[in-house]
């Protein structure tokens, strides 16, 4: 089983790959209602009954207002972010 990194050319990942598909990463692929705008199909009126967008949409929502949540019990502002230690290394 692979790590999830390959060379498009099916070659096997050699020794840089983490750090060569962390340069190719867009860190707002994976948020969802930017991915299907990008892909066309985010507008509910041009394509009705698309479920997979509606349901990842809505999921996405919870999901992200619970990490929000989680989050905001450790950082109460910008400076508490700035501040810690261990996201600064």
């Amino acid at each position: 089983m692979g790590c999830g990194v390959s060379d498009p050319a099916g070659a096997a990942p050699g020794p840089r790959a983490p750090e060569a598909a962390l340069h190719r990463h867009d860190r707002h692929q994976p948020f969802r209602p930017l991915d299907h705008a990008r892909r066309g199909v985010g507008d509910s009126e041009s394509l009705p009954g698309y479920h997979y967008r509606d349901d990842a949409v809505d999921l996405w929502a919870l999901i992200q207002g619970y990490i929000r949540q989680v989050l905001e019990i450790f950082y109460t502002s910008d400076l508490d972010v700035q501040e810690d230690p261990e996201l600064q290394e």
